[in-house]
């Protein structure tokens, strides 16, 4: 089996042999527009992984309040279903993402990250074994890509819109 590597300084992946590494985790970038049903499709998601015991958890940054304004546990809701979830807002993604219990991670708002959230994101995919599903707007009014957004489109395996 050939393992797959990124590279964070050149945004290039390349392929490892089998003695250098095991199996990794992916990074899987769903996208849309405002009110697109991207929540109610994580929740969903959440859901079914929750079910089937794989120990998943939501994180999201701590500026989006719109289910008001948490920094640690908290809730997501979706406008659509009548669910909700345990959600942790977080401040500084680095000192906090390894105080969590999990074994697979979901991540709203993504747009919001810095580029050095998301090489922590990819760094759990590939040194962990943990499937981490990112969750976010692609562009700003203006057509501009959010920076969270722009490495993702560079670094994810996978994208679903």
């Amino acid at each position: 089996m050939a393992i797959v590597r990124r590279d964070p300084d050149r945004y290039r992946v390349y392929i490892l042999s089998e003695k250098e590494g095991g199996v990794m985790g992916k990074v899987k970038f769903f996208y849309g527009a405002m009110g697109s049903g991207k929540t109610t499709k994580m929740l969903a998601m959440f859901d079914t992984y929750k079910r089937r015991k794989k120990k998943p958890i939501i994180i999201k940054p701590c500026l989006d309040d719109r289910e008001g304004k948490f920094i640690g546990w908290g809730v997501t809701k979706s406008r659509i279903l009548t669910v909700d979830a345990p959600t942790y807002y977080f401040q500084d993604l680095k000192s906090e993402l390894f105080e969590l219990d999990f074994k697979c991670l979901f991540v709203d708002e993504v747009q919001f990250l810095n580029r050095e959230d998301i090489l922590l994101l990819c760094d759990v995919a590939d040194s962990k074994n943990i499937d981490v599903f990112c969750f976010g707007l692609r562009t700003d009014v203006l057509g501009e890509l959010f920076e969270g957004s722009k490495h993702l489109f560079a670094l994810a395996d996978e994208f679903e819109h």
